[in-house]
């Protein structure tokens, strides 16, 4: 089975990511890399790895660190979901703290999944901030080797939060009720907020539990990972040497503009999100036709898409496709930690005592 993971991530490389891959996963010999064509056909080079992988003994568990070592370097090809976890019940729940030891971790986790799980391999080590994990669930009775038997995990320490890919239906409750049992956690709650770039997502769920910008994630993973998306500061706009006597009020609504957009969303590019989702739960607000207003709520979903949404969003505004100052709900999504909003009219006098034992369980925010 080890030689059909090494083969699977073989060819699921560029060719030219092939021997970066290898050098950092550190298992071949130097002198070997000598007998590799690396210019030749991916196959031929996938072929010849296997040769000396097989001069050199390898085994399931190095096999399934350079698949870890792969997806941390390719961690957007996965559509990954943040959890929370809690400990307790009621009024005394409160957030646990993921603990950063790797190998403590994987003993515990270990433990759990041969109970409810069965017999895994655990891989673990430290990247970008952050302990990951590849769990590969032996078994037996399935040749070859199934994708859908490999969990990765991504838990970042002294937080509550963990992300994992999508896993097969009939085998995600046994695996978060394992992982509870791990962390030492009571409660698991997944939060609305998914993508593919675990960092972006990491520092819309930290900076919701912290009120702060916790952008250290992103820089540390721009260190570690050369595959990464670099961090960019915008560029300050220059006079280019104009009249000073001269004064443009346009340019100056614009620079007003820009000073007011830097002050709520930052000067650095927005965390990715690939989608941002809006639930809107509102009344209508037209006028082409009265008798509308006096119905039920319109409910309907809205949905951004893009490789970088809310980047996307201030492009917009700046170029003055889209109205600013834009809805308070556009600024808090950093801080809600969520790309699945829903919006409803603002509560009543009457609804806010009704509303407020479920307040907990899903926010809704205020439609402004």
């Amino acid at each position: 089975m080890e030689f059909d993971v090494l083969k699977y991530v073989l060819l699921r490389c560029k060719l030219v990511d092939i021997f970066p891959l290898l050098k950092k996963w550190n298992f071949i010999r130097e002198s070997d890399y000598n007998e590799v064509n690396f210019k030749g056909k991916k196959k031929d080079v996938a072929d010849k790895i296997i040769q000396l992988c097989k001069k050199n003994k390898l085994s399931l568990k190095n096999a399934c660190d350079l698949h870890l070592i792969y997806t941390q370097l390719h961690s957007t090809s996965k559509h990954w979901t943040v959890y929370q976890l809690f400990t307790g019940h009621g009024e005394d729940r409160t957030e646990v703290q993921i603990i950063s030891r790797p190998a403590q971790l994987r003993k515990s986790l270990q433990t759990q999944m041969l109970l409810y799980v069965g017999d895994v391999l655990i891989n673990m080590n430290y990247y970008a901030g952050a302990v990951w994990g590849r769990i590969e669930i032996l078994d037996d009775r399935t040749p070859g080797y199934d994708l859908n038997s490999t969990i990765f995990l991504v838990a970042y320490p002294r937080t509550p939060y963990l992300m994992l890919p999508r896993i097969k239906v009939g085998l995600l409750d046994n695996v978060l009720q394992a992982i509870l049992v791990a962390f030492g956690a009571d409660a698991i709650k997944p939060l609305k907020l998914t993508g593919c770039h675990v960092s972006s997502l990491a520092e819309l769920a930290i900076n919701r539990h912290s009120q702060e910008s916790f952008r250290n994630y992103r820089e540390r993973e721009e260190t570690e990972n050369p595959l990464s998306r670099k961090i960019k500061k915008r560029k300050v706009s220059d006079d280019g040497g104009k009249d000073c006597q001269i004064v443009n009020e346009e340019e100056l609504r614009k620079k007003r503009k820009l000073e007011d957009m830097n002050d709520k969303l930052g000067t650095l590019e927005q965390p990715v999100l690939e989608k941002l989702r809006y639930q809107l739960n509102i009344n209508y607000r037209g006028n082409t036709d009265a008798s509308l207003a006096n119905t039920k709520p319109f409910k309907n979903t809205v949905t951004f898409e893009g490789t970088s949404v809310l980047e996307g969003l201030r492009n917009l505004a700046h170029a003055g496709l889209a109205r600013w100052p834009m809805p308070n709900h556009v600024y808090r999504v950093s801080s809600l930690a969520k790309n699945f909003i829903v919006l409803s009219e603002k509560p009543t006098e009457q609804s806010v005592q009704s509303s407020q034992t479920t307040h907990d369980k899903d926010m809704e925010t205020p439609c402004r």
